[in-house]
């Protein structure tokens, strides 16, 4: 998926916090989700906030593309997890 953000004329991004993968078990939850829930939590890409601020503060419109790289997280408990951008 492709995440699209833009601003308005003479408006620039900025980066204030985010998340990459996995809080809640609750919200749009797959069977694969309920088979590892004891990793729901624990699945998060530590780097996102790092990742988003290179590449979209002060631009005025930014793409990216969830679920590729750059995002990464490591345990092999989380490949099948859905996870989200915040």
């Amino acid at each position: 998926e492709i995440i699209n953000l833009k601003c308005p004329i003479n408006r620039f991004i900025k980066i204030e916090s985010s998340f990459y993968g996995r809080i809640n078990g609750s919200i749009c939850s797959s069977n694969d989700d309920l088979q590892n829930r004891n990793f729901i939590g624990k699945c998060e890409d530590v780097n996102s906030f790092n990742i988003l601020k290179n590449t979209c503060d002060s631009k005025q419109q930014c793409l990216i593309q969830v679920g590729k790289y750059p995002f990464r997280i490591d345990s092999p408990n989380c490949q099948t997890i859905t996870k989200s951008l915040k």
